[in-house]
């Protein structure tokens, strides 16, 4: 990817671009998806910022914005 379009890339709040992102990113209904997913490689994505979960919804999200159906609670400010 050209070096001028990184930055815009990713314009959801909470992501980032990644050269090469993980198979599968931790998320709301898996936060810890393990040492596979890990091994495999997603050119050219967006990914969650450190420390937040993908969403149902897409969105990025903090662990306590998490809900049993993986989505934010209605409440919470998604990033």
């Amino acid at each position: 990817m050209p070096e001028r379009n990184k930055e815009s890339y990713c314009t959801n709040d909470g992501e980032v671009y990644a050269e090469c992102a993980p198979g599968c990113e931790p998320s709301c209904d898996n936060p810890s998806p393990g040492v596979i997913c890990e091994l495999e490689c997603q050119l050219d994505s967006c990914t969650c910022e450190d420390g937040l979960l993908r969403a149902e919804n897409g969105k990025c999200v903090t662990k306590g914005e998490c809900n049993a159906n993986g989505l934010p609670h209605p409440e919470s400010k998604t990033k």
